[in-house]
């Protein structure tokens, strides 16, 4: 199809501008693993929704399940759609919040893991529960929560998990 060709041309453009072996080898290797990654959000089983969709249903629902009263704070009270700061977390692969030194363990883990879909709802539950993002959710209105959410405080991926 056509996100292939675009890969592959990518790739042929490296190896034509005479970089580095290794350098080419890590770009083939990390395209092929995207490739992966981007074929598998392409379907998901049981539903026409594509994933953002899908795991912000799954994060609002969770969120619902184990912290009522922050459900029904943001979800019901301050009207906030879960897809508005689960798109651009997922889209960007958390690129967006997370420095790079935490975003290759949760890249690798993320390739590693056999269910994609919850792996990514417990990130982004995990997220909301910042105990500084979870303050704020009681204490400001929707534009302000929703601000913060998309841009949370530095944590480490220890702390959150």
């Amino acid at each position: 199809g056509g996100g292939g060709d675009g890969m592959a041309s990518r790739e042929r453009s490296v190896k034509h501008r005479r970089l580095d072996q290794v350098e080419a080898d890590a770009l083939s290797l990390f395209l092929s693993l995207c490739g992966q990654f981007l074929r598998h959000w392409g379907n998901v089983p049981g539903t026409n929704l594509d994933v953002v969709s899908a795991v912000a249903r799954r994060v609002e629902e969770r969120i619902h399940q184990t912290d009522p009263e922050l459900g029904e704070r943001m979800f019901k009270e301050l009207g906030i759609s879960a897809e508005k700061f689960v798109s651009p977390w997922v889209t960007s692969l958390f690129s967006r919040v997370l420095p790079l030194w935490h975003l290759l363990p949760l890249w690798e883990a993320l390739l590693a893991s056999e269910d994609r879909s919850a792996f990514l709802t417990d990130v982004c539950v995990a997220f909301v529960s910042i105990p500084e993002v979870r303050t704020r959710a009681f204490f400001c209105g929707a534009e302000e929560l929703l601000l913060h959410l998309l841009f949370p405080p530095a944590v480490t991926l220890e702390s959150i998990f």
